[in-house]
C-alpha cells in the first residue's frame, strides 16, 4: 500500500474472478482502477517475477483450494498427488516460488 496526499495505491494479489467482483463492493465515485496486471509478469511497482507455467498452475490450484488459508483446507500431500509430485517435490516448488516472489519484492 502506498499513501500520498493525492492518492492511495493498493496492490492486491488475487484470482482474476475475485478481482472482477471487487468494483461492486466499492462506490464508483470513490476509486479508479489504474491497472490489472498478471502477477507472473509484474507483481508490484516494477517488480518482475517470472514463474514457470507449472509453478503458476500448481500455486493457482493451491490458492483456489485453500492451501494458504488458516486453517488450511487442503494439504501438501493432496496437491502433490493432484500433480503427480512427491510431497518433497511440491514443497521444493513452493520454496522456489516463494524465493522468486520474495527476492523480487524485497530487491529495491
Amino acid at each position: 500500500m502506498i499513501i500520498t496526499e493525492d492518492y492511495i495505491k493498493i496492490s492486491l494479489i488475487s484470482d482474476e474472478s475475485i478481482l472482477k467482483r471487487l468494483p461492486r463492493y466499492l462506490s464508483k465515485k470513490d476509486y479508479d482502477i489504474l491497472s490489472i496486471t498478471d502477477p507472473s509478469h509484474e507483481a508490484s511497482e516494477g517488480v518482475q517475477v517470472q514463474l514457470t507455467t507449472k509453478q503458476r498452475e500448481v500455486i493457482q490450484y493451491a490458492v483456489e483450494n485453500g492451501f494458504f488459508n488458516i486453517p488450511r483446507r487442503i494439504k501438501s500431500k493432496e496437491i502433490a498427488e493432484k500433480f503427480n509430485f512427491s510431497v518433497s517435490a511440491f514443497n521444493e516448488l513452493l520454496r522456489r516460488v516463494e524465493r522468486k516472489l520474495f527476492s523480487a519484492y524485497f530487491k529495491r
